[in-house]
């Protein structure tokens, strides 16, 4: 049972409503893209948040931990999804981070005052440390590689509009076969120009 009552309870009653509507939006879309073949996360997800709800309707602190779960779960999806890449995590994971703070912060009138204070605070404090050290992480890895060699500097050089190469490894292999073609190129044309002496 809760510990506080009034405002700060009818508002995780709240919660567990919206969270039980977004979780029926997704279990109704993620059955629908299961039949087409897709991802099951979507039914998943859908599914752990509408126990969530379900729990913090009735003012349970399960709630809470289940949707942690829903969103670790979330975020082991995304990075299997798209990696390192930025701007294709944002989609992914912003939404549910948000929902995450509005869990955490539900702890505080789901438990005794000075325990809820303290699990809410200190579980804000850890994910704002995830937050960043992963913010770190993701942008060191989407960083402008200054190494890698401009084409249009090249002799020979392929037009602006070659399609690029997202494979890292791809890249690297065509990064370094570049100069050889471009010089392999380059001593054909000679061969052709230079005279012919054979009678």
């Amino acid at each position: 049972m809760p510990a506080a009552r009034g405002p700060a309870i009818w508002g995780v009653m709240a919660l567990g409503v919206i969270f039980a509507l977004i979780g029926l939006v997704l279990a109704g879309g993620g059955v629908w893209l299961l039949a087409l073949g897709g991802s099951p996360y979507y039914l998943l997800a859908g599914l752990g948040l509408l126990a969530s709800g379900f729990f913090l309707f009735r003012r349970d602190l399960t709630g809470v931990w289940i949707y942690v779960a829903v969103w670790v779960a979330t975020l082991i999806w995304a990075f299997w999804e798209v990696g390192l890449n930025g701007w294709a995590l944002l989609p992914r994971l912003f939404a549910p981070s948000v929902l995450l703070v509005l869990a955490l912060l539900a702890i505080w009138p789901l438990r005794p005052q000075r325990q809820g204070r303290t699990f809410a605070l200190g579980g804000l404090a850890a994910f704002a440390v995830l937050a960043i050290i992963g913010g770190v992480v993701i942008g060191f890895a989407n960083r402008p590689d200054a190494a890698r060699p401009s084409y249009d500097s090249l002799p020979n050089a392929p037009p602006a509009a070659t399609p690029t190469v997202r494979n890292p490894w791809l890249r690297m292999i065509r990064a370094l076969l570049s100069p050889r073609l471009v010089a392999s190129r380059s001593h054909s044309a000679k061969s052709r120009d230079r005279p012919s002496h054979s009678w």
